[in-house]
């Protein structure tokens, strides 16, 4: 019988650790665990918070979001981030 390959899977796998393999993503996840109101958490503010450009907040948020490690909240016209259950076991397991 021959072995069948998840390529789903990996591929899942593959974003997983795309996203915990840059130390200011995992800063980012562990910023938005830390706090229960995603409506402060929209790209502009964070950006502010990290002082980093908005672009780049919003890329690290991006794949944060493939990855399935954070979601988006919206309220209005805000969008905010908050960290999934994947996300706060990702956390666990980080130093």
């Amino acid at each position: 019988m021959a072995h069948v390959i998840d390529y789903k899977a990996y591929r899942k796998i593959a974003k997983l650790h795309k996203a915990l393999g840059n130390e200011r993503r995992i800063v980012l996840l562990e910023f938005l665990a830390q706090e229960d109101r995603p409506e402060r958490f929209a790209v502009a503010s964070l950006a502010r918070q990290f002082r980093i450009p908005y672009k780049l907040v919003s890329r690290h948020l991006q794949i944060l979001d493939q990855a399935d490690l954070v979601e988006r909240v919206r309220r209005g016209q805000e969008v905010g981030y908050r960290v999934t259950v994947l996300g706060k076991r990702a956390l666990i397991v980080t130093p």
